[in-house]
Parts: C-alpha cells; sequence; structure tokens
C-alpha cells in the first residue's frame, strides 16, 4: 500500500427512486443498499446515479477544512460549518456522473449543477464520501 494518495478517481453510487409527494411535487427517496424492504417495495423502479470522485490528499482536506471555518461569536471560537464542510466537499472530490437532461444529453458535473442536485441525493454522496474518507473507531483500532 502506497501512503501516497491515488491521483485515479474512485466511484461512489447512489440508488434511488423518483416518487409523486403529497403536494403534486416530484421527490427522491435514496435506498441504502441495506435496506431490503425499501430495495423490495422499489424493485423495478430503483435507478442508480454513478459518480467518480478525487481523494483528497492531506493538502486538499486542511484547504476544506480551513475554508469551512467560521467564526462562533457566542463562544468566541472558530469553528467547522459542517454544511458549507459538505459544500466544499462536494464541490472539490466530485469530479463526474452520468446525469443527463430530457434529451439525454450529458449534464456536466460543475458547481452549477452541483448546486441543483436533489438533497437527498447530495446529503446521501456526501455522506457516502465521508465514510469512505474518515475512518470509523473500529477501523482505527485495527
Amino acid at each position: 500500500m502506497s501512503l501516497l494518495v491515488p491521483t485515479s478517481l474512485f466511484p461512489i453510487d447512489i440508488k434511488y427512486v423518483e416518487t409523486k409527494l403529497k403536494n403534486g411535487l416530484t421527490g427522491i427517496i435514496v435506498i441504502e443498499d441495506e435496506d431490503k424492504d425499501s430495495l423490495k417495495k422499489y424493485e423495478g423502479r430503483i435507478q442508480e446515479l454513478h459518480t467518480q470522485w478525487q481523494q483528497p490528499g492531506w493538502k486538499e482536506n486542511n484547504e476544506v477544512v480551513r475554508e469551512s471555518l467560521i467564526w462562533d461569536e457566542f463562544r468566541g471560537v472558530r469553528d467547522v460549518d459542517f454544511y458549507l464542510y459538505r459544500e466544499k466537499v462536494i464541490n472539490r472530490y466530485l469530479k463526474s456522473w452520468d446525469i443527463t437532461d430530457d434529451k439525454k444529453q450529458p449534464v456536466p458535473c460543475t458547481p452549477e449543477n452541483i448546486a441543483r442536485l436533489d438533497i437527498q441525493v447530495a446529503t446521501g454522496l456526501v455522506s457516502k464520501f465521508l465514510a469512505r474518507n474518515v475512518p470509523s473507531e473500529e477501523e482505527l483500532k485495527n
């Protein structure tokens, strides 16, 4: 195993279902692989978004954290704004996807288009990215 971060991209995929909400709008439900009930409930309707991400190195990670700091007036300290951090993470490390428009033309993976992602999809992608790049307590014990 190399101690240097690879330059190749790695995949993160999201399963989802488009559904009609009570208010008449179309909504997205993200389906986790472990959620066997939802996988069965929505069988035949599940779609998948395929994305490619850059793995952060030491410098990039520090820059994202630094750019996510805000001044907490009440406590008198600088703290990470988690919402800003998630935005920085997805804009910095999400490099490509297979989203197409209504005419089946590829939609470029740009900060403007990332900002248009459904909230559930964006949150799911960032959560999977962080889970992959931040070791769990169990992993740290090994």
